[in-house]
């Protein structure tokens, strides 16, 4: 005979974990950015990165008729 038991979704929340209020991005014109399209700039950013702790990168990924897919677009956060 098995045993049932009904769960709630809070049964699954960490109750020691504070609520954290999220830090909103800045606006999207205040935002710079740099297309990199050419070996010039690759390495301008590979420069920045070598001092940097952490990033993040964005990819877009294109898997229509494939089933690997192809990455499209590589965003630097």
């Amino acid at each position: 005979m098995y045993l049932q038991e009904k769960l709630s979704v809070t049964d699954f929340i960490d109750k020691t974990v504070s609520a954290v209020e999220p830090v909103k991005p800045p606006p999207v014109e205040s935002t710079s950015f740099k297309l990199v399209q050419d070996v010039k700039y690759l390495k301008e950013l590979a420069s920045k990165l070598r001092d940097a702790n952490e990033f993040a990168v964005d990819l877009e990924h294109n898997h229509y008729r494939s089933f690997k897919g192809l990455t499209c677009l590589v965003q630097n956060l």
